[in-house]
């Protein structure tokens, strides 16, 4: 049996058709190479999407700056600890 990975590598050997230790370890060093550059690969995109997002996120975003006077809104988080009888919706603010 062969297996085709898309983008890391042509055809892989399953363990099933390895025959000694050498090729063993031949294929264990062959697979390590191609996950640790799959691994790469979705790391740099996960960091290419998070910083997508963050742009995203940032244009959206007002700057607020209090001064020490302002009169501001503060969540009320006393009543929480009645659990599913609290409706923040309707808590005094």
């Amino acid at each position: 049996m062969r297996r085709d990975v898309a983008n890391y590598g042509s055809e892989i050997e399953a363990t099933d058709e390895l025959k000694d230790s050498a090729e063993l370890r031949a294929y264990t060093d062959r697979l390590r190479v191609v996950l640790s550059s799959a691994h790469k690969s979705v790391r740099d995109n996960l960091d290419i999407a998070q910083q997508n997002q963050k742009i995203l996120y940032d244009m959206h975003r007002k700057k607020v700056e209090f001064e020490v006077g302002d009169l501001v809104l503060t969540a009320n988080t006393a009543g929480s600890a009645l659990g599913k009888w609290a409706v923040p919706k309707l808590a005094p603010k």
